[in-house]
């Protein structure tokens, strides 16, 4: 089979179609069916794994204005202006709360709207 990732399949001839997927309008045989389903796998969508909330916290803690900040707080500490330091990693662990419970709620919300996602399709000659 031909590598058929940017063909133009809505302008192309029936049989020059069937013939670039080795396939004829009866469609597969059992036997190459399961050889397909073999070598090719599952014929659905990847799904990507769900962000831990380490991973939301990481990305949190490593976002260029956050990572500023706490080097502005590490040098307040620095300097012993303290009530700065303790002021400026505050903001920064209330932001990460705050985005870590965005992140779950979007998580929360995207996992109910997955629920209407149709998963088949029918086609009809």
């Amino acid at each position: 089979m031909e590598n058929h990732k940017q063909m133009p399949w809505h302008s192309r001839a029936t049989h020059e179609i069937l013939e670039s997927l080795d396939s004829s309008e009866e469609g597969l045989t059992d036997t190459e069916a399961e050889k397909r389903l073999k070598e090719n796998g599952l014929n659905e969508l990847r799904k990507k794994p769900p962000r831990t909330t380490l991973q939301m916290l990481w990305s949190q803690i490593t976002d260029a204005m956050v990572m500023i900040l706490i080097g502005a707080a590490i040098l307040s500490l620095i300097f012993g202006e303290f009530t700065e330091a303790f002021v400026i990693l505050i903001i920064v662990t209330v932001n990460a709360v705050i985005g870590i419970v965005q992140g779950e709620k979007s998580r929360i919300i995207i996992r109910s709207i997955k629920k209407y996602e149709f998963t088949y399709s029918s086609c009809y000659a």
